[in-house]
């Protein structure tokens, strides 16, 4: 047969599905768009999210990552599975840890998932999520507390008392004489009982802090079907993070009545300084991320340096982001570079 001249072959559009690739790129002068292979999701993470997060909760140390299985569902739009998946996971925890776990994986848990994979999902800032995701869960705490309360039938602060006793007669049953004596060191159990009350507002909100911080940065890692990156939240987004600067002068008024004390005031300056200084200890952590990464400090070495900052050089950690509301480390670290 004759051949065709090279010229005609080349002048022909490819039917195959190849080179249709090709000649999108020579007609457009640009790539193809990308098409992932149809891939089976695997057996395991379509039942993971029934029960995962009651798994994690449970485990005590991992409780802080309870909530990502509902923030991966709700941020995936499966939102048939994720009330399937709240109602099951619940379950677990009421039949394996009692009605009071229940009540602190609705605050911890559920909350979370729902109202910080919802603020992520409409776009809303790191910040704003994080706002809006401590007011639910302070909606739901204060609704299992009063609910509590009326329950038994004592007030409120008398429900927090009793809760706190319970707890306390369990530490006193469980723990060894010298692991009691470093938890509550020279004072009696009434004395830390009280100390306890008047924390736990800043403690509760500290939690849930740090829960979120956490969870933004795994969801920023894991991407659930490339959700992250369609709302444009990357690790960038957690680098350039920064509190509002008008925040400096509440802590610096509540760090003046917790140095020098007055009754009426101290405790609520405490639990507000408290809260201010551990969002500038993230706000701290975020910093030394853009310096390690200027640095091009990764892997082992990093966590180490981490570790070396958070568990032994506190202060100068929330020193760094303390001052970062007047020196602006990150845009002359930018400048620098």
């Amino acid at each position: 047969m004759p051949q065709e001249p090279d010229s005609l072959l080349q002048s022909r559009p490819s039917t195959d599905a190849g080179s249709g690739s090709s000649a999108y790129s020579a007609q457009k002068g640009e790539l193809p768009p990308f098409s992932a292979p149809n891939r089976r999701r695997p057996a395991w993470l379509n039942i993971a999210p029934y029960f995962l997060s009651a798994v994690l909760f449970l485990s005590g140390f991992f409780a802080l990552f309870a909530a990502l299985p509902f923030q991966a569902l709700w941020l995936q739009r499966r939102y048939r599975v994720f009330m399937v998946a709240l109602v099951l996971n619940a379950l677990w925890v009421a039949l394996l840890g009692g009605p009071l776990s229940l009540a602190f994986f609705a605050v911890f848990a559920v909350v979370p998932g729902a109202v910080l994979g919802w603020s992520l999902a409409k776009k809303k800032s790191i910040t704003g999520a994080m706002a809006l995701t401590l007011l639910g869960m302070a909606a739901m705490a204060i609704g299992v507390w009063l609910g509590s309360a009326m329950f038994h039938r004592v007030s409120p602060v008398q429900e927090i008392q009793n809760q706190v006793q319970q707890l306390t007669a369990v530490l006193e049953t469980s723990l060894t004489p010298e692991a009691q004596e470093s938890l509550k060191g020279a004072s009696d159990w009434s004395d830390w009982r009280q100390a306890i009350v008047h924390e736990l507002p800043s403690a509760f909100i500290l939690f849930g802090v740090i829960e979120i911080w956490l969870s933004s940065i795994v969801l920023i890692r894991a991407n659930p079907a490339g959700r992250m990156s369609q709302l444009g939240l990357t690790l960038e987004s957690i680098k350039r993070w920064r509190l509002p600067d008008f925040l400096v002068w509440p802590a610096i008024v509540c760090g003046y009545f917790v140095v020098f004390e007055q009754a009426q005031v101290t405790p609520w300056a405490t639990n507000v300084f408290r809260v201010l200084m551990g969002l500038y200890a993230i706000q701290g952590i975020a910093i030394l991320g853009a310096f390690f990464d200027a640095w091009r400090i990764q892997g082992v070495l990093r966590m180490g340096a981490y570790f070396l900052v958070v568990f032994l050089m506190m202060p100068v950690l929330l020193g760094i982001g303390f001052f970062d509301q007047w020196f602006d480390f990150r845009k002359n670290l930018r400048q620098s570079t």
